[in-house]
């Protein structure tokens, strides 16, 4: 039985299932996926072709027709803090960067987070120690994040620069 997971893409015709091994984009081998009232960006397991789970549940208990659209709903403020300061932190360093967002920022069960700040000013560091203090996560909880570079003036040079070294490490 060969097991197939990853995120819906509606067609006009069905839809796809795109992988993680092909980094979520549209690729010549993606499943072909037809079921009533999925919506772009499900979590569907594929089992011999057959649907056999949507974002965790099973299809009929799933509860496709009565969700709610996404554009129609507000903002819900976190009820339950996410403490980051722990007694395990691996260095001084990230015991400091914990503590600081728990005081100036804290965070909270089903929050997003924006960090914008200049090149080199740390970014990457405050997001070690967040992911460091959100190793111990029950189960049933997930922390997904997403780590963008934003460059303002690009010459040609340095996007083909860029573009040579991406291609070198495939």
């Amino acid at each position: 039985m060969t097991t197939i997971t990853g995120w819906y893409d509606p067609a006009p015709k069905g839809g796809h299932l795109r992988l993680a091994a092909h980094s979520y984009l549209a690729a010549a081998g993606d499943a072909t996926v037809r079921m009533p009232g999925l919506r772009r960006g499900d979590h569907v397991t594929l089992a011999d072709g057959r649907v056999m789970a949507v974002n965790g549940t099973p299809p009929p208990s799933a509860g496709l027709a009565e969700r709610p659209e996404f554009a129609k709903l507000g903002a819900v403020h976190p009820s339950r803090p996410l403490g980051l300061e722990a007694a395990r932190a691996s260095t001084p360093r990230t015991a400091e960067i914990q503590r600081v967002v728990d005081l100036v920022c804290p965070l909270g069960f089903g929050q997003c987070a924006l960090i914008v700040s200049p090149p080199k000013a740390g970014k990457t560091v405050v997001l070690q120690a967040l992911r460091r203090s959100l190793v111990g996560l029950p189960p049933d909880q997930a922390m997904s994040g997403l780590l963008t570079q934003i460059r303002r003036t690009a010459t040609n040079a340095d996007l083909l620069r860029q573009f040579a070294a991406s291609t070198t490490r495939l």
